[in-house]
This record gives C-alpha cells, sequence and structure tokens, in this order.
C-alpha cells in the first residue's frame, strides 16, 4: 500500500519528502536525506544505517545529503567529523531547536516558521537536491 500512496504522489507532485524513519527508503527515492545528532552514538547509528542501506562501503551509493542536528550534548562531534567519517556532504546544519521537543510532545511538530532554523536548513536541503537534479 506505501507503494501506492507513494507512486500517486509522485505522480502528482514534483517533490515528495517522506519520512523513513530506520526503515527502507523508497526505490522511487532521488535524494536521501541523513539526518544525524552530533554525538558518537548518533554518527555510529548513521554508518550502520548506511552499510545496511548500501551494502557496500561509506560513499558508495549517490546522491545523499546530510543533515547534521545537535542538541546539547558533552563532548558532541563537529559537522565536519560527522560529514568525514561518512564521506558525504554537509548540506546543512541545524543547532538547537529552542522549543521543539515541547511542541512536538503537544503534537504541533517542530517550529518550521519564516526564519527558524529548520525551515532554513529545509530550504537548504531542497536547493542542494534542485542543483543536482538539474545538472
Amino acid at each position: 500500500m506505501a507503494a501506492d500512496v507513494l507512486r500517486a504522489l509522485t505522480a502528482r507532485h514534483r517533490t515528495v519528502v517522506v519520512d523513513a524513519g530506520r526503515g527502507e527508503v523508497p526505490d522511487a527515492a532521488t535524494h536521501v536525506v541523513l539526518v544525524v545528532p552530533l554525538t558518537v552514538p548518533g554518527l555510529a547509528g548513521a554508518l550502520a544505517w548506511r552499510a545496511v542501506r548500501t551494502g557496500a562501503p561509506v560513499g558508495a551509493v549517490e546522491p545523499v545529503e546530510l543533515v547534521v542536528t545537535c542538541g546539547p550534548a558533552p563532548g558532541r562531534l563537529a559537522p565536519d567529523d560527522v560529514a568525514t567519517a561518512l564521506d558525504i556532504p554537509v548540506a546543512a546544519h541545524v543547532g538547537r531547536v529552542r522549543g521543539a521537543r515541547a511542541a512536538v510532545e503537544r503534537g504541533d511538530g517542530p517550529p518550521v516558521g519564516h526564519g527558524t532554523a529548520l525551515r532554513r536548513a529545509a530550504e537548504r536541503v531542497l536547493d542542494v537536491a534542485v542543483a543536482r537534479v538539474d545538472r
């Protein structure tokens, strides 16, 4: 059923964004955005996901963009460290988003209004994706 929904969406819309969670990435995906916390466990999870997804060494499948998120984490990694380890460029970086956790718990979703960090990151990722498609 999910495949039918994706086919219908892609038939009517140029851009469809799907949160695949830890599951399978749809075959119709032209770009994959991997969201990685700036922590050692976050990086380990991203490396494991890529290994399962590609079945090949890191960096073997393109196009993959990388959005790095960070919250308050002692000893956190730098975005460049994560990009180097995954061999994927950082498309955008989102720092701590004040009030996001409470908004999600209320069912409002994260703040994405004009000028917010998440909106700027999403716009940057879309710009990178469109630039790659237009090449």
